[in-house]
């Protein structure tokens, strides 16, 4: 019982600072860009097959997930090379098609505000 008292509280938690994606909606993902200021490389990671403890299901069975990790590099002009400075834990997928639906949906965004900012600038 104390097992699913905590597992409720870190649940409560995540929800309300707006740490769950899938809560959040659909306008989720733009929040989650990286800064555009000497951005040299962006991606995306599937890692999976994860097995995490299902507490939708009677006795806590697993269930096998696909995590979704978001990526960024930054090179600043006092530095040689990129560090991989920006990343974000997105979402567990139990299907890993939608994990590859959402790194599209991330490669994107990124690449349509790169382009609205060389835009702007012109």
């Amino acid at each position: 019982m104390k097992n699913v008292r905590t597992a409720l509280a870190v649940v409560a938690v995540s929800v309300l600072l707006g740490l769950v994606p899938s809560l959040n909606g659909k306008n989720a993902l733009e929040k989650k860009l990286p800064s555009l200021d000497g951005l040299t490389s962006y991606g995306c990671e599937i890692k999976g097959p994860i097995a995490r403890l299902d507490y939708s299901k009677p006795g806590n069975q697993k269930a096998l997930v696909w995590r979704i990790t978001f990526w960024a590099e930054h090179k600043s002009p006092h530095e040689t090379t990129a560090q991989r400075d920006w990343q974000v834990l997105y979402a567990y997928r139990k299907n890993r098609r939608k994990g590859f639906d959402d790194c599209d949906s991330f490669l994107t965004r990124v690449r349509k505000a790169q382009n609205a900012r060389y835009l702007a600038s012109r």
